[in-house]
């Protein structure tokens, strides 16, 4: 099945993102490597968990810990070596990020937007400034949006396979993946793209994801599912009770205060512009996930944070067309609104990662 549309994509602004993936990168040096004091807690653990590999532990699935034992045995495992790849993949964020806009027929400019806001994210400066399976999550997030919207451009059906491998590496490095199949799922539901649901390929995207998952469900349950009996215990006496104010509010600060009118626009403008209108799906699966968070009572302000990158790259494609239609010179502005506003957060230390 072919789509029904096509799109006159513009040129990467290769030159534009890739400067910015630097900057990305530069920051973590300085911060996560020259003026580090020292290992995270979580860090540790992780370090102590390579020396017992295995398909699962008991709080997450193993592809982190062994992405880390490869590392180890590459780099070493001090701090310039254990975290060079959360900086490497903050950076590749960075760039998949103005990709989107792009691919959703955005320009320089909204590349260039997204990108900085991408950068700029105080979420995305925190967790890629230490080792975790989170920088690898939110690098896979974007690439699995990059493949669904290639699939609605009117690329090869075999697209949905390669999605479905992704999503299975997903699953193997945070089981939160599900969200993203699940938001997909609403996205594809909501929208003419639901005729897809017709065909074997989204189907057979979804059986490849779970039989890569598989293992790991198969040690949990070789082991009393102990990842089920941790959820519950984190969500009652870790994270606790969080009201609707208090997750919207987080959500801000994880994205940047100034980053929010960006957000919001750019979500109003894929849900009202007809432009953006077969890319509505991945609009539907930001709401989705957002909803289901928020609705549980007990999510972590950086649950959401890998599904930023499709309102971002609306946001640059909103800020572009304003600045196209009404001739308006303030671009600079945002972009250094976006950036100062997600620096002075982040280095405040005011979100909960």
């Amino acid at each position: 099945m072919r789509a029904a549309h096509s799109v006159d994509r513009p040129p990467i602004a290769w030159r534009l993102l890739l400067g910015l993936a630097l900057v990305k990168l530069a920051i973590h040096a300085l911060s996560g490597w020259l003026l580090a004091w020292g290992y995270m807690t979580d860090e540790l653990y992780f370090l102590d968990s390579v020396n017992h590999l295995d398909w699962g532990f008991v709080d997450h699935p193993p592809l982190s810990i062994a992405v880390l034992a490869a590392v180890r045995a590459l780099l070493g495992d001090s701090l310039p070596a254990i975290r060079l790849l959360p900086a490497l993949l903050g950076a590749a964020t960075v760039v998949l990020t103005g990709i989107l806009a792009r691919e959703m027929g955005g320009g320089r400019t909204a590349q260039g937007v997204a990108a900085l806001a991408a950068l700029a994210c105080p979420v995305y400066l925190a967790l890629s400034n230490y080792y975790s399976m989170n920088p690898i999550e939110q690098f896979l997030w974007p690439v699995g949006m990059l493949i669904v919207l290639r699939i609605i451009g009117g690329g090869s059906p075999w697209w949905w396979i390669v999605l479905g491998g992704l999503m299975g590496v997903g699953l193997l490095n945070k089981v939160s993946m599900l969200w993203f199949g699940g938001g997909l799922a609403v996205g594809l539901l909501l929208t003419p793209e639901r005729r897809w649901l017709r065909t074997p390929w989204p189907w057979l995207a979804a059986v490849i994801a779970l039989a890569a998952f598989s293992p790991y469900v198969w040690w949990n349950a070789q082991h009393d599912w102990p990842f089920l009996e941790f959820s519950r215990n984190a969500a009652e006496y870790k994270v606790g009770a969080r009201s609707l104010l208090d997750f919207l509010l987080q959500q801000a600060l994880s994205m940047g205060p100034t980053a929010v009118p960006l957000c919001l626009g750019g979500l109003i403008f894929a849900f009202t512009s007809r432009s953006l209108r077969p890319y509505r799906p991945l609009a539907w699966l930001f709401v989705a996930v957002a909803t289901l968070l928020a609705a549980s009572g007990s999510a972590r302000p950086h649950y959401l944070a890998p599904a930023f990158p499709i309102v971002f790259a609306a946001g640059g494609r909103w800020v572009e067309r304003l600045a196209t239609r009404r001739r308006l010179g303030w671009v600079p502005g945002v972009a250094v609104g976006v950036l100062t506003g997600g620096l002075l957060i982040w280095n405040d230390q005011s979100i909960d990662v």
